[in-house]
């Protein structure tokens, strides 16, 4: 929301996505490359706005499953 753009001064293209805080260590996301205070905008080319659209959209996959991330890191939006 614009609170948070304001708050972490983000600088994002699009006005949503899912700001990641925190990633715990070892996890599928760390491993993955997520890093705090990416915005994650789109998985597997669906778009995300809160973590339960995150949770749609994984809900299917199995462990080991490859998933493209879309994200903005500090102004660049990167797929990883």
């Amino acid at each position: 929301n614009e609170e948070l753009v304001k708050e972490f001064d983000l600088k994002l293209k699009t006005p949503s996505g899912f700001y990641v805080h925190e990633v715990d260590k070892r996890s599928s996301a760390q491993l993955g490359g997520i890093l705090p205070g990416d915005v994650i905008i789109e998985i597997n080319k669906t778009k995300i706005s809160s973590y339960e659209d995150i949770e749609k959209t994984l809900k299917l996959k199995k462990v080991g499953d490859k998933v493209e991330v879309k994200v903005n890191r500090e102004g660049k939006e990167m797929i990883i």
